[in-house]
Formats: structure tokens, sequence, C-alpha cells
């Protein structure tokens, strides 16, 4: 599995239509809601305390709780007609109930369409109707402030016309009019967003969305019939036929006609959550469930809730269950993918257009990074990178979109030249040093220029493969494929400039074994490794014959996408060994939440010795254990970095952070005896001064790309420093003494030392490289000269 997406289930029903016939007073009907028939399901709302409440086809609301145990809750199952208004709910008549709605003090209200009232059925279980004649309302909304939002749907006429209207009924039982569109046009939902604005759905030649916010102003998002959507790939409907919003003003809506779930972002972005993908509607089916949202199919889905938790609940009519879209972790909007770094210490969220969002760090939840995207006609580009300490990286683009300039945290530009292809022509530091790219048609790298004018150049075969590339020295390395065998076998030679071979080779017998990748170097020795057909036990052969061997299991949190090497054997050719094993176990507040840590334990056991760890996210200290029992306490803050430091028995060592989370004071020890060090910094960012435990201070100053120029040392004295337009160092200045001086080759490696003229005569020393870079021969001052020799190999 690649990343963590969202995931399908199911909360209720088994796919039956054997219904319970309610009798009596007893309101338990099972204890497994997923193991009997409840129908298919009409409307869905979610309490505050998490129940969900479902209508089904028998005239009869049902009441889930968080435990899955499935309860009577409104309407005699089995009977119709209007009956029961002040007394308990599960003894009155209901007829066909449609969607439902939960209020701000926990009342449940149903659309009994075909008694045409609102029913509400209070906390202590007793049902009432609305004081409000209605016809056939269809869907019902609450707001904070109890105002209730319902559509009706109603056919007039010898042909049965659909007519709909849209009312909003205050607590005092006024009734205003908000909406009723003319004929061939009609309502579909209502609800209404955290923030008190009124959303509908309505079909008129095409899905519009409108949303009413506090102030009365008007929006309208129209979806035309057919319309390609870029974030899923295909042309298709967008219809509403039921909505929800979420705090962040995401729309979720459901399209009962073509079994889809769509989410709309509210910068316009369009995401398929879950149903066909086929760009004309499909018969529904009912598959997916434990699997990935995106990969599941709905049948005849009525209806959708959002719980307290962003979980989204669907009335799946036609599969006769309730079914659960649920994200990999709370935070994530639903449709967002969860990807753990390989190591495990990072998790990053990507939405469901493969954007990169936010990067946690895995030990104490923190966020690290925040991207933000801005749309340049129908491509959203990144645009800003915000870490958690809140410094802020700019992207600058042009009014197409195209990248201009990186702009640091704290003013620093480096500016970006893009060609008429889109690709990167020239970038250049602050001080205005330029490197620059030249490319194939098709975009390939075909030559480099550094600041200096040293050109390096690229050739590739037909098929897009580099085939060589050539430094600055005329220095140039070939490569050459060759496939061997019917099974992927494979062999890369590289050809370095002086003629030296080494062969890759990846070879497998059939399809499905085991990989044997052997690399064969230019003095004959090879290294190898074999890739289990497993994937998870894997060995190294080192040229000198040293035998590494180890083996990778599940990540307590994430799996196989971090795993952890559960045993490593290191044999050496005499015989000697050295075996190291390792296990880590997790605590976690919600089984289903890799992020709800609590606890984490970690043993490491080298040949006998063993190593411990343990991290508690409460205290957030790590305690590590040595073989001989000494103990080391860490301490971190929330963004996971080490704020105090104990070596059991020793003196401890703190650490500050400015509120840029730069290292801004060292502290070892404790009261008068303490050793102060403090780090304070320049307002482009750079470190300004260093300050040590007996009040020396060290100041630095930099030219424009970041480079130190100067140390001013506590007595005074200055250090200066120079640098080629490469960026290496091209003189020292030590205080009162002239300059140390260096040179380089076209390809940055060091030709020369000039030390200052002490008047003795030439006092230089020189390198000097074959075309492979490596060191040939050392001319001294003393005019004696250092040879190296290599072999063939």
């Amino acid at each position: 599995m690649d990343a963590l997406p969202p995931i399908i289930d199911s909360v209720a029903g088994n796919g039956g239509n054997n219904l319970v016939i309610d009798t009596g007073s007893a309101t338990l009907i099972a204890e497994k809601a997923t193991q009997v028939g409840i129908g298919a399901p009409r409307g869905i709302a979610v309490g505050p305390e998490g129940s969900v409440y479902f209508s089904t086809p028998d005239n009869a609301v049902r009441r889930l709780d968080r435990d899955g145990v499935l309860y009577r809750f409104a309407g005699r199952a089995g009977g119709e007609g209007f009956a029961g208004d002040g007394e308990l709910a599960i003894q009155a008549l209901l007829y066909r109930p449609q969607r439902l709605a939960v209020g701000p003090d926990g009342s449940v209200y149903i659309a009994d369409q075909l008694n045409n009232r609102l029913r509400k059925v209070r906390p202590d279980g007793v049902i009432e109707s609305i004081d409000v004649q209605l016809n056939q309302p269809y869907d019902v909304a609450v707001g904070k402030d109890g105002a209730i939002y319902t559509v009706e749907r109603y056919t007039v006429g010898l042909s049965g016309s659909l007519r709909s209207r849209l009312l909003r009924i205050d607590t005092d039982n006024t009734v205003t009019l908000i909406a009723s569109p003319p004929s061939g046009s009609y309502l579909n939902a209502v609800a209404v967003g955290h923030d008190g604005s009124i959303y509908t759905s309505y079909w008129d030649n095409g899905t519009q969305i409108r949303r009413i916010d506090p102030t009365g102003t008007i929006s309208t998002t129209q979806f035309v019939p057919n319309i390609f959507l870029p974030n899923v790939g295909i042309k298709a409907s967008v219809i509403a036929t039921d909505m929800e919003i979420d705090a962040e003003g995401r729309i979720y809506t459901l399209d009962g006609n073509c079994h889809r779930i769509w989410r709309i972002d509210p910068d316009g972005s369009v995401f398929l959550l879950a149903g066909n993908r086929a760009e004309k509607c499909q018969g529904g089916s009912f598959t997916g469930d434990g699997g990935p949202a995106a990969a599941a199919t709905l049948s005849q889905p009525s209806a959708i809730a959002l719980t307290p938790n962003d979980e989204l609940l669907i009335a799946d009519a036609g599969s006769g269950r309730v079914r659960r879209i649920s994200t990999a972790a709370p935070g994530l909007a639903l449709g967002d993918i969860l990807l753990p770094s390989a190591d495990g210490a990072e998790v990053y969220i990507f939405n469901a257009d493969g954007k990169h969002l936010r990067t946690l760090d895995a030990l104490t939840g923190a966020l690290l990074y925040e991207f933000s995207y801005t749309s340049y006609g129908s491509t959203r580009l990144l645009t800003q990178i915000v870490d958690g300490d809140g410094n802020v990286t700019t992207l600058e683009r042009n009014d197409k979109g195209t990248l201009v300039a990186f702009v640091s945290p704290y003013g620093i530009r480096t500016a970006f030249n893009i060609d008429d292809n889109g690709y990167l022509s020239s970038l250049s530091n602050p001080v205005g040093e330029t490197v620059t790219f030249t490319y194939t048609e098709d975009g390939l790298l075909t030559g480099l220029v550094d600041p200096k004018q040293n050109a390096y150049t690229f050739g590739y075969d037909d098929v897009g493969r580099l085939l060589w590339d050539e430094n600055p020295r005329g220095g140039v390395q070939e490569l050459a494929k060759s496939i061997s065998g019917e099974n992927d076998s494979y062999t890369v030679t590289r050809t370095s400039a002086v003629g030296r071979v080494t062969n890759y080779s990846v070879q497998q017998t059939s399809p499905g074994e085991e990989k044997h990748f052997v690399n064969t170097f230019p003095n004959g020795t090879q290294s190898s490794a074999i890739d289990g057909r497993s994937g998870n036990q894997h060995s190294v052969l080192l040229p000198g014959g040293t035998e590494v061997n180890w083996l990778e299991v599940p990540d307590p949190r994430f799996g196989m996408q971090a795993p952890l090497v559960r045993q490593q054997r290191v044999s050496t050719p005499s015989g000697l060994q050295s075996v190291t094993n390792f296990q880590r176990t997790v605590t976690l507040a919600d089984p289903n939440d890799p992020l709800s840590l609590t606890a984490r334990s970690e043993t490491m056991t080298v040949n006998g010795q063993i190593y411990s760890s343990v991290y508690d996210t409460g205290t957030k200290q790590m305690i590590a254990t040595s073989p001989e029992g000494r103990e080391i306490i860490s301490e971190l803050d929330e963004m996971g970095r080490v704020v105090r430091l104990e070596v059991v028995g020793l003196a401890p060592t703190t650490v500050t952070y400015d509120e840029w989370g730069r290292l801004a004071q060292v502290v070892e020890g404790t009261g008068e005896t303490a050793r102060v060090t403090t780090i304070a910094y320049r307002a482009d960012g750079y470190v300004d001064t260093i300050t040590d435990p007996l009040q020396r201070v060290v100041r630095f100053g930099y030219d424009a790309a970041g480079r130190i120029i100067s140390q001013v040392m506590p007595d005074a004295r200055v250090i200066g420093f120079a640098y080629d337009a490469n960026g290496n160092l091209q003189s020292v200045i030590p205080p009162g003494r002239p300059a140390h001086d260096f040179t380089f080759t076209p390809v940055d490696q060091l030709a020369g030392y000039v030390p200052p003229d002490v008047g003795i005569g030439d006092t230089a020393t020189a390198y000097a490289y074959d075309l492979d870079g490596a060191l040939t021969q050392i001319n001294r001052p003393d005019g004696q000269q250092v040879l190296f020799n290599y072999d063939d190999s």
C-alpha cells in the first residue's frame, strides 16, 4: 500500500430487507447493527455525541450508537399514518419519513413527507409537530439559532410537474419563503454551514449550489453537464442531491443518480470521493468495503451526513446499508491521503489531487510545514510554504503562474527565468551569480553553464536515456544498457573518462521471483544484493566478502510504508558475526488513528546487549537506557525539538529557541555554575553573534548570498573570507595579515594554494587530477613533486 487514503466500511445493515416489525416498548433492535437488515435507508443525520439517525422505508427512524448498537427511535415500523404527538416517539406513526437533521439542543427533526409535517423528537424522546402546514417536506436543516430550513418537493397539475420551495421557519413558527424555482428547475437539498451560511442545491440545466452568507450576500457555483474536472481527469455531471458542509467550508455533495460523492473545496477544486469514475452514469453496485473509498462503488445513495469527527456517513439505499468514509487520521479532510516518510519520522498529507498540503512530526503530531496553492486558470500552483514556527517562504509567480523567484522568510530572493517551453533557463542568487540551462524540445537537459562560465553537456538516446555527460575539463563518462534474458534482466555499463568500466546488473530468473542486484567494479570485485519475493528479506554481499542480511517488518503505526529492521546479521569472511534485533511497540489513543500516539517503546539488542528507549507524549520525555543501566533523559517541545538533555547523575543541558524556531541559547548546568551560550540573529536571518559562557562575543558578516565574509573575534580582530562565483572559498585573510589564496579547476576541485609572500620565492602548492577527478600530482613549494599512479581498476 502506497499511502493511507480514506477508507470506506459499513456501520449498519447487512444488505437484507428482513425489517423488524416494531412492537411494544422495547427499543433494542440488535447488538450489532451490521448483522441485521435495515431496508433502504433514506435520510441520515448525526447528533453531537456521535449517535447516527436514519430513516427507513418502513416508516421508522433508527438510532445507531457509537458502539454499533441499533435501537428504535421514532415511528412504528410497518405502520403508516399520523399519530403520537406528545407521546414517546417510538409509539408514533410516520408516513414516508425522508431527510433528518439534529438541532442545537439535540432534538431530531424529521421531514415527515406524506404527513406534510416536520416532526421533532425532543431529547426526552417525546415527539411533536412543528406548528406549520407544509407541502411534502423532503429535506430539513437546522441553524445554530434554532431556525429550521426545509425543502418541499411536490407535483402539480395533471402532468405531475415537479415543483419545490425552500422555506425558513423561525423559532416562533414564522415562515419565510427563500426560494421557489420556476417550472423545469427544482431544489434538491439544503444545508447550514458552520458560519451560519445557507447552502442550497438545485437543478437548472446543471447543478447550481448557492450560498447565502450571514450578511445576505448570495454567491452561486454552476456545474454544467459533462464539465471537465481536471482533478478527476474526466468529464462528468456534478449533481448535488444532498449536501454537507464542513468547518473549512468544503462542500460534500451526493449524486444519487450516478452513485457518486464529490468534494468541492472553497477554491473550486472538485474531487471524487467515492463511486464510479466513468464519464457516463452507470448502474450502482456495492463494492469496496474495507478498502480505499476512491475505489469503492455505491448503490443508489440517498443522503449523507458528517460526524463530529469529520467522517462521512452515506445512506446507501441500494445496498441496504449505512456506510462510512473515514480519514486515516483526525484533522484530515475526506479525500486527503496520509503518507509517512520511509523512516516513519514524518507524515505527509496530500489531497486527492496529489498536492502536498502539510508535513507533520510523527512523534509529536506537530505541524512542520504547510503548503498553499493559488489558481492560475485551471491549474493550482504552489505559492507559499509556512513552517511550524510561522516562517513564510514565498514562491513568486507572474500572472500566468510561471515561477519568478523564491523569497525566504527574511526577504532573500533567488530569481528564476523560465523559457517559452516552461523549462528553467536560469537561476540567480542575490549577488547575481547565475546558472543557465538548455534543453531538447522534449525537455531533456543538454547543457548547464555555471556562474564561472564552465559548461557541462549531456547526450541521450532515442528514448531519452542518458548516454554520456561531459564536464568542463573534457571528462566524459558513457552509459550503455543491455537486455539479458526474458524476465526484465538487464545491465547498465558505465565507462569513465579514463576508461574504467563498472557494470550494474539486475537479474531475475522468472517474473515474481527474487531479484539479484550485482555491481562489478573496475578491479573485478563485486557487491551484490538480493531482494526477496516477500519484499521484506534482504541481503548484501560487500566486495571484501562481508555479508549483511536483514529482515524488515511492518511498523506498528504505518505498516510497510515505514518498515522496521527487525533483525540484522553481519558476517565477516573470518567467521565473526554481529546480530542486532530491534522491536518497537506503541500505544494509541485511537487504534485507527496512527497519529494518536500516547507512548512508544523501542528495544535494540546488539549481541545480547540491550539498549532501550521509551517516549511518553504526556511528559514529552524520551528516556534512553544503556546496557549498563545509564539513563539519558530528553525532553521535547511541541515541535519535537530537544529542550532539555540530561545524563542521569550529570548536569543537565537546556536549550531554548526564539520565536522563529532558531537556536537561541544553550545552558549547561544549573545555578551559578551554569555555562550559557547565546546566539543572536540579523534581520536577514543569518547568525549575527555568538556569546560564549565567558561573555566573549564573536560576530559574523555576510555577502548578499549568505556566505561568511568576516568574523570579528572577541578582541576585535577580524578574519576575512572571499569566494569565487561558484561559491568556492577563494581567500582567507587573517587579522592584520595578507591573504591566503586558493584556486580551483573548472569542476571545482582545489587547483592551488598561494600563501602570503614572505620573500623566499614561489611558495605556491599546485594540484593536478586525471579526467576521472582522481588526484595525480602535487607540486610542493620546495620544488618536490608527489605523484599518484593508479592501476586500470
